[in-house]
């Protein structure tokens, strides 16, 4: 049965593919407005978002009307919120919209890499695995007014263009261009995929082909876009208290304290997979197992992509950890 599943995925990729989108388009789009709003996060998101709208603030999102001072978050996700309730009218549904569009596009994107790295089979189930991993799609995920899944499709993107820095030295500036995208959606959020893209130019050499020029492009872009929001922000502000503010709360603050003490063990992020994205993660480690078993493929021996794989999963828990 697997051999024939196998084979017709093979051989009719593109509807499965469009099966796939389908399913994660209904998963993020069904009754996508009539769920409660949390009261948290997502809400304070959306009243900003509906402020910035009606006033034309930019620079500076508010909440009632005062400097939102309690979601150190540069505008990005703002921006984003306040242009779907331009186009959509101000609704749950168009709070929501940006973060559903975005698992959609995530979803695609999957599909499209593993497709160019292994074959189609694999393209389809890694996409059938982010189109219902649970965990990707509840609270703070794909269905909620938050910044979790823009951030997840951008650094998606960067992960994927991390090959071809051995291909082009040039690829180094879209790359900065999504960082720095990430940065003005979750600021600090970006530093482990810094620190996976660091380790991958590391193991697998891809840094002897880097080349000045490029390099100093790519951090030019970055510094730039990041730069000018900053001033921005300061000039609004009349002091650099918000952006000191991101460095010890956000950056030094969340590496350096017990953010979530309900999963403070150094094993409690590893086991939270098991719980919020079952049955995919013991899925994957028994196919691994029985991959180990019957060998590698050739393609996986030869090829970098591998690294950039376990460096993707692990650095990030790591850290977390």
């Amino acid at each position: 049965m697997p051999f024939v599943l196998g084979r017709f995925v093979a051989r009719h990729y593109r509807l499965c593919a469009v099966l796939v989108l389908a399913l994660i388009a209904c998963n993020v789009l069904l009754r996508l407005g009539s769920s409660n709003v949390n009261d948290f996060d997502e809400a304070r998101y959306g009243v900003s978002a509906f402020e910035m709208r009606q006033h034309g603030g930019l620079v500076v999102p508010t909440y009632a009307g005062q400097k939102e001072l309690q979601a150190l978050k540069p505008p990005l996700g703002y921006w984003l919120m306040a242009l779907s309730f331009s186009l959509f009218g101000s609704s749950a549904l168009a709070m929501r919209l940006p973060s559903a569009l975005c698992a959609v596009a995530t979803v695609a994107v999957t599909m499209s890499w593993a497709r160019r790295w292994f074959n189609r089979r694999l393209a389809i189930l890694a996409g059938l695995i982010v189109a219902t991993a649970f965990g990707y799609i509840s609270h703070h995920g794909a269905r909620s007014g938050d910044f979790d899944s823009c951030l997840t499709l951008i650094l998606l993107l960067v992960a994927v263009r991390l090959p071809g820095l051995e291909e082009s030295a040039w690829t180094a500036v879209p790359i900065a261009l999504l960082l720095a995208c990430g940065f003005l959606l979750k600021s600090f959020a970006i530093v482990p995929m810094l620190l996976v893209a660091a380790g991958y130019l590391l193991w697998t050499g891809a840094w002897r082909r880097l080349r000045l020029v490029p390099c100093l492009a790519a951090a030019g872009v970055f510094a730039v876009i990041v730069g000018a929001w900053a001033a921005a922000r300061w000039r609004a502000d009349g002091s650099p208290e918000f952006l000191l503010r991101m460095v010890r709360e956000d950056a030094l603050g969340r590496s350096t304290t017990i953010v979530d003490h309900s999963t403070s063990s150094p094993l409690g992020y590893a086991a939270g997979l098991f719980d919020r994205f079952a049955p995919w993660p013991l899925v994957i480690i028994g196919a691994a197992g029985a991959a180990r078993r019957g060998g590698r493929p050739r393609r996986l021996r030869r090829g970098k992509v591998m690294a950039l794989l376990l460096l993707w999963a692990g650095v990030p828990l790591a850290i977390v950890s």
